[in-house]
């Protein structure tokens, strides 16, 4: 249905989505290196077909499914765009491989390759279905989108259970945030939020998240001494709370031939100062990622145990919320989560609690976009897709899952933009339609199909763009 947007995205970890709403993202433990060179560009080209494939095939069988099932012919259904590559005939649907991969498309009876035909009549017509119809149908491509997402979180909660923080001891606090406001510190142990006792992270969260925006108190443990903080309940303070937990810094992975395989940590080993200063894993994360390329002293013990050497992050290359180029250090080790085995309803409720909220983090990244406190240069499209996908693959298979799900709801949220020639944009026509009581004509939606064709391939311009740029600042 249309020609559905597949080509560009977020570079997630960006922004934040993992430090806002810990309790809901899947973690997945570093695996070790397996090579250089050709392997990885092979690991990365399969990543990124398997990752793009999934995600149209998905798309595009919702539109299918909905349309066949309404009683609607479908005359092609393409993975890629023209020119078409190789085609089958089943039936009255010719199913389709194209050549250029970034997208898909649902060709139904009274419909042209571009843009809408005028319907001769015949009740199997995509314009002779009633509005509604006609409305499910193109809903369904996006939808897939939030349920397949919905089904990669339900399984690996269900298959491995949720990251768990068995404490309510506060391990880092934002300056300037809410919880900074209120006189949250590191080191306290939280009692209660507003009404609610909790007695792990997973509570402090799930309390949180009930009361953003809203004014109430939060009781902590400070020593021997119970305080209570009034929060405030201003909207626009709360870009987040702003408090992460104290998590032990115990190595799950040591990643080959990085500067913590060379000075000797291992798996199992917990990390318990860097230069003196006694650590868990988010302030030991603080204080390597500050110093790329600069020596910092570990000590961590080993059952009984305890070592200490010098080590050197490795400088790594990012970019900030303003496109900004920055080095951060890395040291190539992956935490050890302890993890709580869920059944299949709490693993339902999960799953659907994290869908909304990894939704509603994008939402706020495209308000950030329309507002200017977010760059549009950070915006990227397939070059960085693929490194993203060969990244999470060498990480291991729940890491490029959680990476499919997050790219799925950033392309259903996408496709539902009222940009003529994509969903939201037939949707939009529809709405229009209804509202005036007048259907357009096929030479006006035309025009609007050519507008809407011409801002994509804009935007494909524009983020194409932006990775070519990305890669050569990264050399």
């Amino acid at each position: 249905m249309g020609q559905d947007l597949f080509d560009f995205g977020f570079r997630i970890s960006d922004f934040g989505l993992k430090k806002r709403y810990p309790q809901f993202i899947c973690h997945s433990p570093l695996t070790r290196s397996r090579g250089k060179g050709e392997h990885i560009v092979i690991t990365t080209a399969l990543a990124f077909i398997f990752v793009l494939g999934v995600l149209i095939f998905v798309h595009e069988f919702g539109h299918f499914i909905v349309a066949k099932s309404s009683g609607i012919r479908v005359e092609r259904f393409s993975l890629g765009y023209p020119p078409k590559m190789i085609g089958w005939q089943f039936g009255e649907t010719e199913y389709c491989l194209s050549w250029i991969p970034f997208g898909g498309y649902v060709k139904m009876s009274g419909q042209s390759d571009v843009g809408e035909a005028e319907s001769t009549g015949e009740p199997w017509e995509f314009g002779s279905k009633a509005p509604h119809v006609q409305a499910g149908v193109i809903a369904a491509g996006p939808a897939m989108n939030f349920i397949l997402a919905f089904l990669i979180f339900f399984v690996f909660l269900l298959a491995g259970g949720v990251s768990v923080s068995p404490t309510t001891e506060v391990g880092t606090v934002e300056a300037g945030s809410v919880a900074g406001i209120a006189g949250v510190q590191a080191g306290d142990r939280i009692v209660s939020v507003g009404d609610r006792e909790v007695s792990d992270w997973t509570g402090v969260a799930d309390a949180l998240s009930g009361l953003k925006g809203m004014a109430f108190s939060i009781q902590v443990l400070r020593g021997d001494r119970v305080l209570d903080l009034a929060v405030e309940g201003r909207e626009e303070a709360w870009a987040s709370f702003g408090i992460a937990p104290f998590i032990p810094a115990r190595i799950g992975s040591v990643m080959e031939d990085g500067p913590a395989a060379g000075i000797g940590l291992e798996a199992g080993d917990r990390i318990v100062s860097v230069d003196g200063e006694p650590v868990g894993w988010m302030r030991m994360t603080e204080i390597i990622r500050a110093h790329p390329g600069q020596p910092v002293t570990l000590e961590w013990k080993r059952g009984t145990e305890v070592y200490e050497a010098q080590i050197v992050p490795e400088v790594k290359t990012g970019f900030d919320l303003k496109n900004q180029k920055v080095e951060y250090g890395r040291i190539g080790v992956g935490l050890e989560m302890a993890r709580k085995r869920v059944g299949p309803f709490a693993a339902l409720w999960l799953a659907t609690k994290q869908t909304y909220f990894v939704t509603a983090g994008i939402v706020d990244i495209l308000r950030g976009l329309i507002s200017g406190g977010i760059s549009p240069k950070l915006l990227g499209g397939p070059v960085m897709i693929a490194q993203m996908a060969g990244e999470q693959a060498r990480l291991g298979i729940e890491s490029l899952f959680s990476l499919m799900a997050l790219l799925s709801v950033n392309l259903g949220l996408l496709n539902i933009l009222p940009i003529p020639a994509l969903d939201g944009g037939y949707l939009f026509f529809l709405a229009a339609e209804g509202l005036t009581r007048r259907k357009l004509s096929l030479k006006q939606k035309a025009v609007l199909q050519r507008i809407g064709l011409a801002l994509i391939l804009i935007l494909m311009v524009y983020v194409t763009h932006n990775d070519i740029l990305r890669l050569l600042q990264l050399r």
